[in-house]
């Protein structure tokens, strides 16, 4: 894998949730650098060959990419053990694959590519700020200090302003138990955690009022006059709908449950 290629993977691919650019993977096939592994709509894994503006997605099953690449059907190729391997990750988001690869021992060239993109990073700005806001006023009190991101709020830390935040980073590398040099480090990478959680966030968030429009369209539908005798419809209607509300219940839950616990730390 070219740095060049993993540089050229565009930021929509990094940021999404079930795509995963190909490139970031060691295939002894060239052909693969280029394609993506993508979940459709039917949630099931598929190698996107191409996609573009008036042609189209061109998309190709697990089982008939052997066949595609000239893969010998009578031997378990490399790639294609890998392949499957990748095709049955639950996500592509760049935190569960960070996790994942390594449970899974799937080879990646560089780890540090497994990263959102600068763009996402700054939307993300506002969801960081419950982080962000009381380490600000535990090192410099209530003044209002201004920073455009997470990287502002670090240096910070690097480079204190006032000697009462020294005083107070002091304090707080006391109770971390850490040297005060190694406190922008922690942070750094405790903020990572509230990155990804400040990303799921944002995930919910967005596919949140398309859910409702949903369930309110299944309500609609159950309520149509020519429908409403029908048990098989109206069995499937509550059970997918108990379902998504579940789903969605215990993801609020799950936010909730890490809001609670990072309140006071």
């Amino acid at each position: 894998m070219s740095e060049q290629t993993v540089k050229s993977i565009p930021d929509i691919d990094r940021d999404s949730l079930y795509i995963l650019p190909l490139a970031l993977v060691p295939f002894k096939t060239p052909a693969m650098q280029g394609a993506r592994l993508i979940k459709n709509v039917r949630l099931s894994s598929v190698v996107e060959i191409y996609k573009g503006k008036g042609i189209g997605s061109g998309q190709v099953p697990i089982e008939s990419v052997g066949k595609a690449f000239g893969w010998p059907a009578e031997s378990s190729h490399p790639d294609r053990v890998l392949l499957d391997r990748l095709a049955e990750l639950p996500s592509y988001d760049v935190y569960s694959l960070r996790i994942l690869f390594r449970h899974y021992g799937i080879p990646v060239t560089d780890y540090t590519e497994l990263r959102l993109s600068e763009q996402k990073k700054e939307e993300l700005t506002e969801y960081m700020r419950e982080f962000t806001r009381p380490l600000i006023v535990q090192a410099y009190g209530e003044g209002d200090m201004a920073f455009q991101d997470y990287k502002d709020v670090i240096m910070l830390f690097r480079k204190p302003s006032v000697e009462r935040a020294r005083e107070k980073l002091k304090a707080m590398a006391k109770q971390l138990e850490i040297d005060l040099s190694e406190v922008p480090d922690f942070l750094e990478d405790y903020g990572d955690t509230f990155l990804s959680v400040s990303y799921f966030r944002q995930c919910t968030d967005q596919i949140r009022p398309t859910v409702t429009e949903f369930l309110k369209s299944m309500g609609d539908i159950r309520g149509k006059r020519q429908f409403k005798d029908d048990k098989t419809l109206q069995n499937a209607a509550d059970k997918i709908e108990l379902t998504v509300r579940k789903l969605m219940d215990a993801v609020t839950d799950r936010f909730e449950e890490f809001d609670a616990e990072t309140k006071d730390m």
